[in-house]
């Protein structure tokens, strides 16, 4: 809450709701999580049963220092990405829709500047009444479709490192970031563990910018 993303944040946490009711949560791995921060020594790793604060804390093991709730089932939910992507298509294929591999080199405008289609760099041009970028924090290449006198926000991102860390003897159902400083200096990694038991990874976060 707070920030110009709070409405369209709160719209997308429904919409994954409704395509999970309609396609079938089991098939995409849709499930409600809780999300915590936690605070971790590297130096002093005190090893000890965890304390009565941290009993809702699944990841205690040793050198935690403190953890503070983000969020409940009521907030927090969660999707495997390629199986939602792979769920949609095929619900839409099925209803006529159509694939095409192409680059976009340039928006096709109308004299009011209004986007009518997208020219590919083989010369294609594929007719249309909207123009959806969804290419992460690519989309900032999108800017150079547009003539200039179009005003497009500036889109940057952070690069992580991740790794998918397999548990299948154990399903966690709890988001995890952790908070951390020692001998690796800040290491702010953040933990998604998935309904069949592998964990996904990132952190180490490199410089915001374009990502190319």
């Amino acid at each position: 809450d707070g920030t110009p993303l709070k409405h369209l944040q709160r719209t997308g946490f429904d919409l994954h709701q409704e395509l999970a009711d309609h396609l079938g949560p089991a098939r995409i791995d849709y499930r409600r999580l809780t999300c915590a921060a936690v605070s971790v020594d590297e130096v002093r790793a005190v090893q000890k049963p965890p304390s009565k604060k941290m009993q809702d804390v699944e990841w205690v093991d040793r050198g935690v220092t403190g953890s503070v709730p983000l969020g409940d089932e009521g907030t927090i939910a969660q999707v495997h990405p390629r199986k939602l992507c792979a769920a949609m298509w095929e619900f839409s294929s099925g209803r006529g829709s159509a694939l095409r591999i192409g680059r976009v080199v340039r928006a096709v405008l109308d004299g009011t500047e209004a986007v009518t289609g997208v020219e590919l760099d083989d010369g294609t041009v594929l007719e249309a009444e909207r123009l959806v970028v969804a290419c992460g924090p690519w989309t900032e290449d999108a800017r150079l479709w547009f003539p200039l006198s179009i005003h497009l926000p500036r889109i940057t991102g952070v690069k992580y490192h991740s790794i998918l860390v397999p548990h299948p003897d154990r399903v966690l159902t709890q988001t995890v970031f952790f908070e951390s400083s020692g001998p690796l200096g800040d290491a702010d990694l953040e933990i998604y563990p998935r309904s069949d038991g592998d964990c996904y990874v990132n952190g180490f976060e490199g410089e915001e910018g374009r990502i190319t």
